[in-house]
């Protein structure tokens, strides 16, 4: 049995490595720096923090 995985171990390895090559070749990997940026200008409302923390009442007598 031991033969047999590591047949398809080998199988399924040598196709992830050729499928990997294969993008590296076409450039899938170029400019991965820049692809967050447009993510990251994204304005979202703030679902977490709560109403009673924004407010700035109460920060004063804590200075």
């Amino acid at each position: 049995m031991a033969d047999w995985m590591l047949l398809s171990f080998l199988s399924f390895a040598g196709a992830a490595l050729v499928v990997f090559l294969i993008a590296v070749r076409r450039g899938m990997f170029v400019g991965m720096e820049e692809a967050k940026y447009p993510l990251l200008s994204v304005e979202e409302p703030d679902y977490y923090t709560p109403e009673w923390a924004k407010e700035d009442g109460d920060a004063a007598q804590w200075k």
